[in-house]
């Protein structure tokens, strides 16, 4: 083709070989012009150009959106650049109704290219309805065997872009700087300071790396910041620091609440401890010598007379922190019991008709939906679980100390609060994020959060848009309308 200067086309171009919306073989230079719609081809296959020649066939100052579908050397521009010819000043722009694919050098802007080739000042652009990435690294190309398509491989939903990690595995260009903007994205209704950008589940922000800096407030549409490189999703929404999350079964669910600080320090001493840990020596269980580096602090809980409804809030499930290799460990293990004069162990404690003989739960799993007992017997669960709440019955008329031996982060506070109004609701099945009041006017949960008053011997709630708090180490009932539903704590 000749030269192509302040023109556009639209409409669909098929063929073979050397296909582009506005010229198939490019040898004269395209200049401020545009092609919109469909290229469909073999080889050499691109938006503006199929083939671009040596510096007469230089592309600048045009742009293509719409689709380009082919089988080798596909590009958002050009399919093919080869022998000095260059882009400048142009760019790519996809759409939710854009596709760009094929099995081999498939790219953004381009196919495949030549050394010699200069690319400058151009980008891919990807929007959606929720928002858009740009990505200002021009070169956006499938360097391996992995193709690089759109949509597929790159997502854009509410709050979040999905790209495949084996873009980022094959093509190390693929990890660059990258403009992000969303649409309506920020869940509205809770606290400011958990509204974050994210990058693979964590926040990112200027003192993070990959760094993240937003160019407008967080919480307007749109949600405009930049990303120094990217991963295998960038998001924007609820996010803390450290996060604890609770799944919820349809119907009554018995849980507690544990702090998400001391759940992530627990994390990162495991894995600095972790290489002293010779599972053949120790079973499933971890030995004595990790968690005792791990997990250093009691707690004690105050049981006063008749049923007391409390809370396990440890990061670790009990019968790990026992250590027995056999995987018998019980509750017994690390529970100790005071009265006015003395302190014994748990079993002593039953036996001598101050506390009932086993801890009780409420299984909401599947088709069981009743009490269990911990440890009673091999069918029983063995340990506490975090996030769960239990019966302990205090039969002595005066309060005793119950005391749960090294459980926590020796660093960390025993008592925690969490206030109402900042925990989150998530629909598993849909990743939908739904704040307190949200929640409670969808109808996600029938009546609020319940717990058991002693001094009246009767259960009590919250509503769900209560300023009142809950607390670490106690228990609380929830009736969850369905099943797939988690709460999110976040600090």
């Amino acid at each position: 083709a000749g030269a192509v200067h302040n023109s556009y086309s639209t409409g669909t171009v098929i063929g073979s070989r050397n296909v582009g919306g506005l010229s198939g073989s490019n040898y004269g230079g395209i200049i401020n012009s545009s092609f919109t719609g469909t290229v469909i081809g073999s080889r050499n296959v691109g938006g503006l150009s199929g083939y671009a020649f040596g510096s007469w066939g230089a592309i600048s100052g045009s742009y293509s959106t719409g689709t380009v579908i082919g089988l080798h050397n596909v590009g958002g521009l050009v399919g093919g650049l080869v022998q000095g010819s260059s882009i400048t000043s142009s760019s790519v722009r996809l759409s939710e109704n854009s596709t760009i694919n094929g099995s081999s050098n498939v790219g953004l802007v381009f196919g495949r290219k030549d050394p010699d080739v200069t690319i400058t000042s151009t980008h891919a652009t990807i929007n959606s309805s929720h928002g858009s990435i740009t990505f200002l690294n021009w070169n956006i190309s499938q360097l391996g065997s992995w193709p690089l398509f759109y949509p597929g491989a790159i997502n854009i939903s509410k709050g979040r872009i999905d790209i495949d990690e084996n873009l980022l595995l094959f093509n190390p260009s693929f990890n660059s700087s990258a403009n992000v903007t969303f649409v309506n994205a920020a869940v509205t209704g809770f606290p400011i300071q958990f509204l974050n950008m994210g990058f693979n589940g964590k926040v990112c922000n200027a003192g993070t790396s990959p760094v993240c800096v937003n160019f407008t407030s967080l919480s307007v549409s749109p949600a405009k910041f930049n990303v120094s490189y990217l991963g295998r999703n960038i998001t924007l929404g609820m996010l803390g620091n450290h996060m604890t999350e609770i799944q919820l079964k349809q119907g009554w669910n018995l849980i507690s609440l544990s702090d998400p600080e001391a759940n992530q320090v627990w994390a990162d001493c495991l894995s600095e401890n972790i290489n002293s840990w010779d599972s053949d020596d120790t079973g499933s269980l971890m030995p004595p010598q990790v968690l005792s580096e791990c997990q250093r602090k009691n707690v004690s809980i105050e049981l006063k007379h008749g049923w007391n409804l409390i809370g396990y809030s440890s990061p670790v499930e009990e019968s790990m922190i026992a250590g027995n290799p056999t995987g018998e460990a019980l509750f017994r293990d690390i529970a100790e019991v005071t009265n006015a004069e003395e302190t014994v162990d748990w079993m002593t404690a039953s036996s001598n008709g101050w506390v009932q003989r086993y801890p009780s739960y409420y299984q909401n799993e599947n088709t069981f939906k009743r009490y269990e007992f911990v440890g009673l017997s091999s069918r029983h669960e063995v340990g506490l679980r975090e996030n769960r709440g239990y019966w302990i019955y205090n039969y002595l008329p005066t309060p005793i100390n119950l005391t749960l031996k090294n459980v926590l982060p020796v660093n960390f506070s025993v008592q925690k609060s969490f206030p109402i109004r900042n925990l989150m609701f998530r629909n598993d099945t849909s990743g939908e994020m739904r704040n307190v009041t949200e929640a409670k006017d969808k109808g996600l949960f029938q009546g609020g959060i319940y717990f058991w008053n002693l001094n009246e011997e009767y259960f009590d709630s919250f509503t769900l848009e209560s300023r009142d708090s809950l607390f670490n180490w106690n228990g609380y009932f929830v009736n969850s309308k369905y099943s797939n539903f988690t709460i999110i704590i976040s600090t």
